[in-house]
């Protein structure tokens, strides 16, 4: 994300006491008693006659009142469409750049207003999920989770060849490490080593026993460090790897993550499939602890497919006065400056092409009840968290 959406460090936030004692920035509608029972306590002087607790004096014989916690905290879930489409356009103004950025923005503004935020993010199915919570150290969480959708290796979300996965290891490991796997000669036909060689996409030849033992030292070394934050652990076994994947392959993919080395996405699935995905994260977010506020960021690709599906689930995620709020990465917005006069015509056309679609889901959420707000350039985002954390705030 862009420094200008992280910041400084966050308000220092009351860490103990009731909710209503740690968090006072969100000022929400008390209606007459409404409010969490917090316990019920013996009657003491001064106590409003409108707080007794009526049965539970009849059944101790002795005045009891309640006293009631109206829960200040907001939970906010983000929803991030990771999907191959949202990578499309200019290095770093991607529709998903811009996602991560507003992302970070919204975290961001949760953390400095004391409240919770969760995230799950998906493509044709959920990838992964953090649950809510609060504090600086979980912003980092979430964060980091959000810099790791840059990089995805799983086998079923990405569109790479054995050779291309081989070359992409051998040429990080050439300019990176000074390690060249590359084979120095070509083994005869009937040479049994040819069991452990992959051609590239170009024809170059790879030995897989020596890429495999470099990469393995390495992530060993990186083991062993210091800081934990580079530690494998759950990095390395979180990769989703096919049954059927040979055990060198499924370790390139493992160091591919572990070292950020991008892979290509899929960009296209079955219809329906994106619509479904967008559904079960929505229903993930949902459920579970209360979430107030769920923010939806996706470029839309695939929801006009079935739209019934996501419906059912923002009915489902409103429930229960919850404010959902969508928000779209514009594509044009990332397209390079046309150079002739042929290429501006293009993109003039790409652009109301976007538009149209556009104005289709915005037609679709808002008979939702869903707000749908256009995103613009990545770097411009800093402001857009706290901005809609205070309206979140007021509708909550």
């Amino acid at each position: 994300p862009k420094q200008s959406a992280l910041g400084g460090s966050p308000r220092a936030a009351k860490a103990n006491g009731a909710l209503h004692q740690r968090v006072g920035t969100h000022q929400l509608l008390r209606r007459g008693l409404a409010g969490d029972l917090r316990e019920i306590r013996d009657h003491a002087h001064g106590d409003s006659f409108k707080y007794i607790a009526w049965k539970a004096t009849a059944r101790r014989r002795k005045l009891m009142v309640r006293d009631l916690e109206t829960e200040l905290v907001i939970t906010n879930q983000i929803v991030i469409d990771m999907a191959g489409t949202t990578r499309l356009g200019t290095i770093g103004n991607t529709a998903l750049d811009v996602a991560i950025e507003a992302a970070t923005s919204l975290a961001r503004a949760a953390v400095d207003e004391g409240d919770r935020v969760g995230l799950v993010s998906f493509d044709s199915r959920i990838y992964s999920e953090i649950k809510a919570a609060e504090g600086h150290h979980h912003y980092l969480r979430v964060l980091d989770k959000l810099i790791e959708l840059q990089t995805i290796v799983d086998e079923d979300l990405t569109d790479v060849t054995d050779g291309e996965l081989v070359s992409a290891v051998a040429d990080y490991l050439a300019h990176q490490e000074a390690v060249d796997v590359r084979l120095e000669r070509i083994p005869v036909l009937d040479d049994p080593s040819w069991a452990h060689i992959q051609a590239g996409p170009s024809g170059e030849l790879y030995d897989l026993k020596a890429t495999q033992g470099v990469i393995k030292a390495l992530s060993r070394a990186v083991g062993r460090s210091k800081d934990k934050q580079l530690t494998p652990n759950q990095t390395w076994s979180a990769v989703k790897i096919g049954e059927q994947t040979a055990q060198v392959m499924a370790d390139l993919r493992r160091f591919c993550r572990l070292r950020g080395i991008e892979l290509p996405m899929v960009t296209s699935h079955e219809r329906g499939v994106r619509a479904k995905a967008m559904a079960a994260a929505l229903h993930r977010a949902s459920s579970g602890r209360r979430a107030d506020v769920i923010f939806l960021l996706s470029d839309f690709v695939g929801y006009l497919e079935d739209p019934k599906e996501v419906g059912r689930a923002l009915a489902r995620a409103r429930r229960g006065r919850r404010r959902v709020v969508a928000l779209m990465p514009f594509a044009p917005a990332s397209y390079p400056l046309p150079k002739t006069e042929v290429g501006a015509e293009v993109a003039a056309a790409l652009a109301r092409d976007e538009e149209e679609r556009f104005a289709q889901v915005q037609r679709r959420l808002a008979s939702q009840g869903v707000q749908l707000i256009k995103l613009g350039v990545a770097g411009n985002l800093s402001g857009l968290g706290h901005s809609l954390a205070r309206t979140s705030s007021r509708a909550a």
